[in-house]
């Protein structure tokens, strides 16, 4: 039980730390400015999700210590569905 809480928190660390490494790149393409006329009170026009699909992201090392054996991994594909394993089981999700 306790090995499957770990891969389980694992998991969600190498998500963790993905969102923290897109979220900032994201920005920085959008210009990372603020439009003077932005109104918060009128209705914005629908955007698209901008997410890095088709990506697989694995976990090389934690606390400065190289993971060894089957690394825990997580790919989202175009339908914004994840998949990947946490280090005991495998998992899936839709964002």
């Amino acid at each position: 039980m306790a090995r499957r809480s770990r891969s389980f928190a694992l998991a969600l660390n190498l998500i963790a730390a993905t969102s923290l490494v897109a979220l900032p790149a994201m920005a920085q393409q959008s210009g990372g400015q603020r439009n003077p006329n932005f109104d918060p009170n009128v209705p914005q026009p629908r955007q698209d999700k901008q997410f890095p699909v088709g990506t697989a992201w694995s976990l090389q090392s934690i606390g400065g210590k190289v993971v060894s054996g089957e690394r825990p991994s997580l790919t989202v594909d175009d339908q914004l569905r994840g998949k990947g394993f946490g280090g005991c089981n495998t998992f899936s999700a839709t964002m």
